[in-house]
């Protein structure tokens, strides 16, 4: 017999046998640049759905990771400030950095070794 489970069955159900945590993660392809023509180097339709998926699931705790080191202080406060006017209690922004394997290991997590040259 097959059975289909539904997300949103078990999203509002936190129980300590089943622990449902949302996790996102943004890399930017290069760091940020004053030359740049956006004011926020992170797309905030990007960070729309996330906070679409907070607000859908209030009860679930959710995490929006960026590598800090590749955003300047104005993406940075165009990301905060658009958050902030949303009020989720539910979700933060987290530095990638404080992971220490994403931080000590250039070889695999460097995103500037990856960037494909177009």
């Amino acid at each position: 017999m097959s059975r289909k489970l539904s997300f949103s069955k078990y999203a509002d159900r936190q129980s300590q046998d089943l622990k449902i945590e949302l996790h996102y993660l943004w890399i930017n392809q290069r760091p940020d640049s004053p030359e740049r023509r956006a004011l926020c180097s992170i797309p905030l339709t990007s960070v729309d759905k996330v906070i679409k998926n907070a607000k859908c699931y209030p009860n679930l705790p959710a995490t929006l990771w960026v590598d800090m080191a590749l955003i300047d202080g104005l993406t940075r406060m165009m990301l905060i400030s658009h958050l902030y006017i949303h009020d989720l209690k539910n979700l933060k922004v987290r530095d990638l950095n404080e992971i220490e394997d994403y931080k000590n290991d250039p070889e695999v997590f460097d995103p500037l070794r990856w960037i494909i040259m177009t």
